[in-house]
């Protein structure tokens, strides 16, 4: 006895230490991380001919362990019934003495990491995910048409020519960040976006399934890509013998003769890459069944050491970013998912598409890259000859997969088959609004926060369309936010949906109970509570949880322990209806983000244009229900515009 009570009082006594020196961690480092914050707000201004280096950010702070079991009870309050919510509650308490030495791992990887979850994030998020990387929630980017690029309808091959053009301006974009030339000012809208040589080789590698965590092999030092065309496979050099970098001609030639090739074959409707969509448990086997054969072997390794894939898309451009959505999302060709970068070319949209999970390679990334491209296209393209034609010299080499070998033990009828066959996403449906009666413009001059004023607008929409959710007027949501701000910092997730946000539709859903100057002020409380959450969040503090408790619960997985707070948060919390986006770049300003679930909503809404915001809503749900969505989307919007000029007006009679 007297054992078991000196035991329990050092447990007791380790558990309250650890605790204070949590926190006393946390407070230090939080406070290092302002000046260190502001240091790098200074050096990142300087007209420097590199970006800001990483050794000038901040290491993300591990958050308090009461601080996160705060917050989650906040969230589980709106979202679990009374029930569960109190049993949740009484398994929280016990979280510390349960949980004390994960955090203390945790801590212990903020002293011999320089990003305390980002393993544990991969190995939890991306490889032992609970469904296909395409089906979870994540961000597709791909580009637009540019304002200052004419069509290709002069040329006999237009989707082959842009082709050769943005090939030979991404190689060239990627010597210049090996060098450290790339100009600081390239990205307009972003700042603090860290593209270098450091980040280089992360745009150009490939992914290597394993049992644990995925492995990356990084490209950047090879020249060839892989063309697809038909579901044939082609490999495609951009240097010459010489090593020297090839025209656009020679490598729009090149694609011509392969597009003329392929089509000349029977067309492989589900190409060895399709597999690759698979979860990474299962695309692990089967890869190294199909590396069992010699053939496989040379091809994969054709493709694995590629900067990246382009697709030569024969259905011509895509009318709206709805539609690129859905294409892209649902195409069952064309799109090795191992390598970070894809380029699909069109008629007249060629596209750079960046497939991730807030993983390796984020999506944003691509965007100085497009910038780059748009900014010499059309240079090139006036030096390219309208009359090109086939150059008969060509060299194509055309990869071959043994995948229907008996002696692998593959069986495409089986479950690989019926994955194949079911498509990524056969019933994703994409609706897309374009909104012009205010812009961020007007939110900045009500003193607002563009993307905060937008996120009441959803909640609006959401109980306009469904009602309140459990009681609840709004309902929980996932918005990606990115944290750059420190080292190796990817991302986080705000909370749109608060008790300021609830206020606020309360006061927009109740007829005539409201004046239109307790609707503003109520609004403005909204905007100004999930800025202030934000800022928690992205700049010194770190403060998210959902990262923090999903680690710990990828670490409990690990040695083989359930934990009740844990197993509730990650099973039944850390589920939202709701999944958003933002991404204020100027150029290359398409994309999705998929819904994290199969009765939700997805929306990506990009709002760097100064006369109009567009809204990508994308779901599973019948259109019968989103439809309407779209509608009461729109009318929140409207009666936001109202509430804008309000305020606007009363700013400026307390002016005068």
């Amino acid at each position: 006895m007297s054992v078991d009570v000196t035991r329990n009082t050092f447990n007791n006594l380790a558990l309250v230490a650890f605790d204070l020196a949590d926190r006393c961690q946390y407070v230090t480092t939080r406070g290092t991380n302002v000046i260190r914050h502001l240091a790098g707000k200074y050096f990142q201004s300087e007209k420097k001919n590199h970006w800001l280096e990483r050794k000038f950010l901040p290491t993300l702070p591990l958050p308090p362990l009461s601080q996160s079991i705060k917050n989650i009870i906040e969230v589980a309050e709106r979202v679990l019934p009374k029930e569960e919510f109190r049993q949740f509650t009484v398994d929280c308490k016990k979280l510390p003495a349960q949980a004390y030495d994960l955090q203390a791992s945790l801590w212990f990887a903020t002293k011999t990491r320089e990003c305390w979850n980002e393993e544990l994030w991969q190995i939890g998020a991306y490889n032992s995910n609970r469904a296909p990387l395409r089906e979870s929630s994540h961000w597709l980017g791909f580009d637009r048409k540019p304002d200052g690029v004419e069509d290709y309808s002069s040329f006999a091959n237009p989707e082959c020519v842009r082709g050769g053009i943005m090939l030979r301006e991404l190689f060239k974009y990627k010597e210049k960040l090996i060098k450290g030339e790339s100009e600081v000012d390239l990205v307009s809208r972003f700042k603090g976006l860290r593209i270098d040589a450091a980040t280089c080789p992360k745009m150009f590698s490939v992914r290597h399934p394993g049992k644990r965590i995925d492995t990356y092999t990084e490209n950047v030092r090879n020249s060839h890509v892989i063309v697809e065309a038909y579901g044939h496979h082609y490999e495609l050099s951009l240097v010459d013998d010489s090593g020297n970098l090839r025209g656009a001609e020679s490598l729009a030639s090149e694609l011509i003769a392969i597009k003329v090739d392929a089509k000349s074959k029977e067309k492989v409707e589900h190409p060895v890459s399709v597999l690759t969509t698979d979860k990474r448990d299962t695309w692990f086997k089967n890869r190294e069944m199909l590396l069992k054969s010699e053939i496989n072997q040379s091809s994969f390794a054709t493709v694995e050491s590629a900067l990246m894939i382009i697709h030569l898309d024969e259905e011509g451009a895509w009318s709206n970013r709805a539609e690129s959505a859905l294409r892209a999302y649902n195409q069952r060709t064309g799109a090795w998912d191992d390598l970070t970068l894809n380029v699909r070319v069109q008629e007249n949209t060629a596209q750079l598409v960046s497939i991730c999970g807030h993983g390796n390679q984020d999506a944003t990334a691509g965007a100085p890259t497009v910038e780059t491209i748009y900014k010499n296209e059309e240079a090139a393209k006036q030096c390219f000859n309208p009359e090109l034609v086939q150059d008969d010299e060509c060299q194509i080499k055309p990869l071959a997969f043994e995948v229907q070998n008996e002696s692998l033990g593959f069986d495409l009828t089986g479950e690989i088959q019926a994955l194949i066959d079911a498509g990524i996403n056969p019933d994703l449906k994409a609706e897309e609004l374009v909104y012009t009666a205010f812009t961020k413009e007007k939110c900045k001059k009500a003193k607002l926060n563009p993307d905060s004023v937008v996120q009441q607008a959803f909640q609006l929409a959401w109980v306009m369309s469904f009602g309140p959710e459990n009681g609840h007027h709004g309902v929980e949501s996932y918005e990606a936010i990115s944290k750059r701000a420190f080292r190796k910092g990817r991302t986080e997730q705000a909370h749109p949906f608060s008790r300021d946000s609830e206020l606020f539709v309360i006061s927009m859903t109740s007829g005539d109970d409201f004046s239109i100057e307790g609707q503003a002020v109520y609004l403005k409380g909204a905007c100004k509570a999930l800025s202030k959450q934000k800022r928690e969040v992205l700049l010194d503090q770190g403060k998210g949880h959902d990262r923090h408790l999903f680690s710990l619960y990828v670490l409990s997985k690990y040695f083989e322990r359930d934990i009740p707070a844990l197993e509730t948060y990650v099973n039944k919390i850390f589920r939202y209806k709701l999944s958003t986006s933002y991404l204020p770049q100027a150029f290359g300003a398409g994309g999705a983000f998929l819904p994290t679930e199969k009765d939700g909503i997805g929306i990506f809404y990009p709002i760097a244009d100064a006369d109009e915001m567009r809204f990508l809503v994308t779901s599973h749900l019948d259109r019968k229900i989103v439809e309407p969505f779209m509608d009461n989307l729109k009318a929140s919007l409207d009666q936001i515009n109202a509430l804008l000029d309000h305020i606007i007006e009363s700013q400026k009679k307390e002016l005068l």
